[in-house]
């Protein structure tokens, strides 16, 4: 048997993810990585820092994400984040 090329494996992994995304996108004549969950996780990239760095408090927000805030700051001061 043959040596798995993981990087090779895993482009072919996520080119198999994101046809559906592009056919729709085609059918549908919208852009196919113009998603809610792009824009959501780009906002969040901007959001979480200050909240898990503590600059910025995290009420108000969902439950999940007060959860990770709160499991994330103990972390951030012994390293292991």
């Amino acid at each position: 048997m043959g040596r798995i090329d993981m990087h090779a494996s895993l482009k072919s992994a996520l080119a198999l993810l994101a046809a559906p995304d592009l056919v729709e996108a085609t059918i549908w004549g919208s852009g196919p990585f113009n998603q809610w969950g792009v824009d959501l996780a780009n906002r969040l990239a901007i959001e979480l820092p200050p909240l898990v760095d503590g600059r910025i408090a995290a009420q108000g927000r969902d439950g999940f994400t007060v959860g990770l805030v709160s499991n994330f700051r103990p972390l951030k001061g012994s390293g292991d984040a």
